[in-house]
């Protein structure tokens, strides 16, 4: 029994893991950068990450809403 999925559940699935991938890695690396080799207190790392993903966030609805208006008309 084989499972079929279609082709735009796959390309969002694969979009979702990539935003996911992208999310995770530049968090890491801000972390990194902001408390190891910037030496910046925790306040400002803290500011960081979470400008970083209200950034993402803000992307992603973005696509997300074009994608649904695409869609719909």
């Amino acid at each position: 029994m084989s499972v079929q999925i279609s082709k735009d559940r796959w390309l969002a699935t694969q979009g979702f893991l990539a935003g996911m991938l992208i999310r995770i890695s530049g968090t890491v690396a801000l972390y990194l950068a902001s408390s190891y080799y910037l030496d910046a207190p925790e306040t400002w790392s803290a500011a960081w990450v979470l400008f970083w993903h209200v950034s993402l966030l803000a992307v992603e609805v973005v696509v997300i809403a074009r994608f649904a208006h695409r869609d719909v008309a």
